[in-house]
């Protein structure tokens, strides 16, 4: 018998195999294209049976879970994906493509294709949506049929049918996008809802233009930009940004009909918004700001110096709101925990600097007058201020509380041979709280006067206690010299420290309790050194005199500010080295020169010259 031949393919299975950055320009509409059901499939649901013990059936009645509504930034995403492929260039067919990658990549994850073998269409219904991507599938849908047929428009001087291939290409995105909002209405929460009401509208305003209905198209789009507006009064700075844009982008359009309208002589009326679609509208509005309200309302403004800073933005308000819980937790949590919760807290302070950061940003987009203008710019200065300020207080606070626990440990370990930290870990500490107290001095209000003298008390009191324990260092290491010029340094700090916190009117009692500490401890440990470096001098038992050594004659090296940096006095070696000269090395050896015997004489090979002749003798 003849071999069997496999049946050809129809033309959605060619499709079907095609790859996923192709999109063939069908000539139907309809053709390999994801057919959108309207309205959802009825379903049936079964009750679970249970068996007893004694053979009976019983009929187990589950209600059935309500899903949490979606959401989906319809106009966000929108807008990312066209100026991030091709629409900021009017390259509408890598937009096209793009598009139809992205469908099938969600195909893909959530597990939504049509069939393995065979094309088989499938329908996005009510029961099918669980996740936002299956909302993003239909608006990538329509957004794919309105890049082919602006694509399409462009060739119209080069064929008149793609007139009508662009119109149906836009009639069937309409239908996605129709498809889109009922199952937002449905699956979705009311901002969402919101946005692709707006999103529809403006599809809509599209098909009917190009149509040429004046009427309907204005009316669609004055519709849609009271969408746009009502919902840039309840999002952040960057989402009000983003409508504002969106409102500027159908303005022309507005302008377009009206012209087209009194050329034609119909009658321009105003734009009424209290017909039943627009009250349904209000609701969800006002739905949506309820929400918002509720979610942030326990901090919609930060009272500081006097004055109460508002927070407009909801990203921000909710950065604030954040970063107060840490800052309440670290007050109530017991110490163990504390390294932790500064941790969080720290990351937490990092990232409200960038939400105020991306404030001052979208600023400059919003239509504001000039005095509103100076006034926000004004809030978002402050806001920074005091997120620096609030910062470097706590991490004062945080190397203050370490600090407490080495000092307890280098108590105990000081005098006993148990390892503990040393006078350097304790110095290094010190150091920390000097760079966090003049980080902290520039943010302090010029008018606290107060607040200035009593931080230069304390980062005076905290460098001659990190001037005491980096003596104490070289006194561990027996150079005394260096030891004893530290002390006096740290005695002249302390006079000074003490002399501007006497000006204060109510000074810190601890900065208080430190100085008089440290007045003491410099005073005992200057006699010891006196008397470590006395008997260092005396000439050890067995030696002689002239080996005795004096540490105190010993040059005293600068370690006033920094006890890393230091002048060696020995010299290992000389850098750079000198110079000298060598003999240079040939350019061309010929090793066998040597090696081969006197050359023969070949004279007797070489041809007599010619004699000289006449003219015609160079003839021959």
């Amino acid at each position: 018998p003849p071999p069997l031949r496999p049946l050809p393919l129809t033309s959605s299975e060619h499709t079907h195999f095609l790859p996923s950055s192709f999109d063939s320009q069908p000539l139907m509409s309809n053709q390999s294209e994801e057919i959108i059901a309207t309205t959802p499939p009825t379903t049936t649901t079964t009750t679970p049976t249970t068996t007893t013990g004694e053979g009976e059936v019983t009929v187990a009645e589950e209600e059935e879970e309500e899903l949490a509504p979606l959401s989906l930034n319809i106009l966000q995403r929108v807008q990312e994906n066209q100026q991030a492929h091709g629409i900021r260039h009017s390259d509408y067919n890598r937009y096209r493509q793009y598009c139809s990658r992205r469908i099938r990549h969600i195909h893909q994850k959530v597990k939504f294709l049509h069939g393995t073998k065979r094309f088989q269409a499938k329908t996005v219904t009510v029961d099918i949506v669980t996740e936002p991507r299956h909302l993003e599938l239909l608006l990538v849908m329509a957004e794919r049929c309105w890049a082919q047929s602006m694509a399409l428009k462009e060739k119209v001087t080069e064929r008149y049918q793609a007139k009508f291939h662009a119109r149906r290409r836009l009639a069937k995105g309409l239908r996605h996008a129709n498809a889109l909002l009922e199952l937002c209405n449905v699956r979705a929460d009311e901002k969402t809802q919101l946005e692709a009401e707006g999103y529809l509208s403006v599809f809509k305003g599209s098909v009917a233009l190009e149509k040429e209905e004046w009427v309907a198209a204005r009316t669609l789009y004055l519709k849609a930009k009271t969408l746009f507006t009502m919902l840039g009064n309840v999002g952040d700075s960057a989402f009000q940004a983003l409508c504002l844009s969106k409102i500027n982008d159908i303005l022309p359009s507005i302008r377009y009909c009206e012209f087209n309208m009194k050329q034609e002589g119909i009658p321009i009326v105003a734009d009424n918004s209290t017909d039943a679609s627009t009250t349904s509208l209000q609701a969800k509005l006002s739905t949506v700001v309820e929400n918002a309200k509720s979610d942030a309302d326990a901090l919609s403004a930060i009272s500081w110096r006097g004055k109460d800073l508002s927070i407009r933005n909801s990203t921000t308000r909710e950065a604030f709101m954040r970063l107060n819980a840490i800052i309440k937790e670290l007050d109530i949590a017991p110490s163990p925990e504390h390294k932790s919760l500064y941790e969080s807290l720290f990351v937490q302070f990092t990232d409200t600097t960038s939400a105020v950061d991306s404030d001052f940003a979208n600023l400059g987009k919003l239509q504001l007058g000039q005095r509103k203008k100076e006034e926000e710019e004004a809030t978002l200065r402050s806001l920074m201020t005091y997120l620096k300020f609030t910062r470097g207080s706590h991490k004062v606070a945080k190397s203050l509380s370490s600090l407490e626990k080495l000092k307890g440990r280098f108590d105990a370990t000081r005098n006993t041979n148990d390892q503990g930290p040393t006078p350097e870990h304790i110095a290094r500490v010190y150091q920390e709280l000097v760079d966090g107290i003049d980080q902290l001095l520039p943010h302090v209000d010029e008018e606290d006067l107060e607040g200035q003298k009593g931080y230069t008390a304390q980062s005076l009191a905290y460098k001659a206690a990190r001037t005491f324990y980096q003596s104490l260092t070289y006194v561990d290491s027996c150079s005394y010299g260096e030891a004893y010029v530290l002390l006096q340094s740290c005695g002249e700090e302390v006079s000074v420290a003490a002399t501007h916190l006497a000006e204060c009117s109510k000074p810190d009692v601890a900065i208080e309790q430190l100085l008089k500490s440290l007045k003491n401890n410099v005073q005992s440990t200057i006699a010891l050194v006196h008397a470590s470096a006395f008997a260092s001098s005396l000439p050890s038992q067995g030696q002689g005199e002239e080996n005795a050594t004096d540490s105190s004659a010993q040059p005293v090296r600068s370690l006033l500010t920094d006890a890393n940096t230091f002048q060696r006095a020995e010299k290992l070696v000389d850098f750079p080295p000198s110079i000298q000269p060598i003999p240079p090395k040939p350019l061309m050896t010929d090793e066998s020169q040597d090696g081969i015997s006197p050359f023969p004489d070949l004279s007797d090979r070489k041809k007599p010259p010619k004699a000289a002749g006449g003219w015609f003798s160079s003839y021959w």
